[in-house]
């Protein structure tokens, strides 16, 4: 699993994805849970990163989809399958010219 820290303005976050399939935002400075994303993936979470701006989160599940979730809702984005089936590991790429 892997998680990953954003730096904003008034704190750090830190995205943890659990062995419970809950993402888990921290904020750091304050030492507590601020946001749980708990009924987004059906196994395993794999792997959390945030885009550039901070408003958007790709996660890799053990069920082989990649989605993009805005942490605040909740809400999915997109979801994707990784191709092939027997893909074990993911790569993130963001499109920076993109208002997404």
């Amino acid at each position: 699993m892997t998680n990953q820290t954003r730096q904003t303005l008034a704190n750090c976050l830190l995205s943890v994805p659990g062995c419970d399939n809950v993402i888990m935002i921290w904020d750091v400075g304050a030492g507590q849970g601020v946001i749980s994303i708990d009924e987004t993936h059906t196994d395993l979470i794999y792997s959390v990163a945030w885009n550039p701006s901070g408003s958007l989160l790709c996660t890799s599940c053990k069920d082989k989809k990649i989605r993009i979730i805005e942490p605040r809702s909740g809400n999915i984005q997109v979801v994707s399958l990784l191709v092939p089936p027997t893909c074990t590991r993911a790569l993130f790429i963001w499109d920076f010219s993109s208002s997404m």
